[in-house]
């Protein structure tokens, strides 16, 4: 019996399209996101991940891992937060005052353990053994904080000075200081205005840094506070429940008044980004 060219090409054809159709798909290891830490102490941070995907297999280990040094791994510092897709929570703990910190989260699967993007943040110097108050240092550029702890939240004690670049202030756009109108990052350092209060900034600056990288203009395990955070605040400092939730002049307990600096009232700036 003869066979057709053809007919051979087809039922190759055939052999290994049914091999592709029926063949097991490939695992890969898993995509996992790192949560932005906060809450950081001398000792502490929260932090965190969102295991996106299980690359075709069982996540049967998620967590962060930390370290002194750029890019941990599992072999480093860990936490254990479970398995399996979604959203978890991180508590890092056994961290050292004024220390430099590198952490990424992890997801580990049948093909090996998928990392997420890394964050670095600084812990606060340990102030008479309570942690209530204390120092940070914004890597970007060497500019020193004062933070406070009020109830269970730490916030920056000080105006944000942060500028990679300064706009005039007629404009009011992007990042300026006071009533200074030029563009000059070093004749803007050293306006009166910025020792004082540092930088104003727009929305979309303060929000998004300017350079479209997904991070507010917040030094590194910083944030801008939600409103929720607000509230909590508010409601330590004395605020009544009704006007938590009010808008516009809010008077019960005093909130303002407790919070404001004791000096530098005389001259009148549009409100600005505050870390907390």
């Amino acid at each position: 019996m003869k066979w057709s060219p053809i007919i051979v090409a087809w039922a190759v054809m055939a052999l290994v399209s049914c091999d592709i159709l029926f063949s097991d798909p490939e695992v890969h290891v898993p995509a996992v996101s790192t949560t932005q830490p906060g809450f950081i102490t001398d000792s502490s941070a929260v932090t965190g991940g969102n295991v996106q995907q299980d690359g075709g297999a069982e996540v049967t280990a998620r967590g962060v891992c930390w370290s002194l040094e750029p890019y941990p791994e599992v072999d480093d510092f860990t936490t254990s937060d479970g398995s399996g897709l979604g959203v978890f929570t991180s508590q890092v703990t056994g961290l050292a005052p004024e220390t430099q910190y590198f952490v990424r989260a992890y997801a580990t699967n049948s093909a090996g353990t998928g990392y997420g993007n890394e964050y670095y943040f600084f812990t606060p110097k340990a102030e008479g053994g309570g942690g209530d108050a204390g120092t940070l240092t914004d890597s970007r550029d060497r500019s020193e904080y004062v933070w406070v702890r009020i109830g269970t939240q730490v916030w920056m004690a000080e105006n944000l000075a942060y500028m990679p670049h300064v706009g005039p202030s007629a404009e009011q756009a992007g990042i300026w200081v006071g009533t200074y109108n030029g563009t000059s990052v070093e004749e803007a350092r050293a306006n009166a205005y910025y020792d004082l209060y540092g930088c104003l900034y727009d929305f979309n600056t303060a929000t998004g840094d300017g350079w479209g990288n997904g991070k507010d203009i917040c030094p590194a395990g910083w944030h801008l506070p939600s409103d929720d955070e607000w509230k909590t605040l508010e409601s330590f400092l004395g605020m009544g429940s009704a006007d938590l939730n009010g808008e516009g002049t809010r008077l019960s307990g005093g909130v303002g008044k407790k919070i404001k600096s004791a000096a530098h009232w005389y001259v009148i700036l549009r409100p600005r980004a505050y870390c907390g």
